[in-house]
């Protein structure tokens, strides 16, 4: 197995990564599964290295799934195609992300320059049309999906 992707993509990292992400796919290619915790106060991340040799019936480990931890919160796309399939109003959907960033509903009201009234009218129909019971049950579902991020963000960032 090589491990010349993973170190190339993060040949600008901490030098401690390095160290990690071989150990990791050594690991793996003795068929044991790991987790690495990388070291950024900012914005801290766990990599879950899976062997998939048992999958196919292989008797050496020639591929590796590498899993990332979440982000907290809800990326805007995921939150933009999960009120779309729900059929949410353009302002309803400002309102839903402005309660995913962790805003309160005086605090909304004030941002989007609206009477609370509109904002109440506005989590009562997001909850109706996503069928939940409570506001935090649609922030939670939101947040547990796929964090979905956009091609060129992800380009821009490297």
């Amino acid at each position: 197995m090589r491990c010349v992707a993973a170190t190339a993509c993060c040949a600008p990292a901490s030098a401690s990564l390095q160290p990690k992400l071989r150990q990791a796919l050594k690991d793996a290619e003795r068929d044991c599964r790991s987790i690495i915790e990388l070291d950024d106060p900012d914005d801290p991340l766990s990599l879950a290295f899976i062997p998939l040799a048992a999958l196919h019936g292989a008797t050496t480990v020639d591929t590796v799934l590498v899993m990332c931890s979440r982000r907290p919160g809800c990326e805007s796309l995921t939150m933009q195609m999960f009120a779309r399939s729900k059929r949410l109003t353009r302002a309803e959907q400002n309102v839903l992300a402005r309660l995913c960033a962790g805003h309160g509903a005086e605090e909304i009201a004030c941002l989007e320059g609206i009477r609370m009234s509109t904002v109440r009218t506005h989590i009562k129909n997001v909850r109706q049309k996503t069928g939940s019971n409570s506001i935090r049950e649609v922030v939670y579902r939101v947040s547990r999906m796929p964090q979905i991020v956009s091609a060129l963000r992800i380009a821009g960032e490297g």
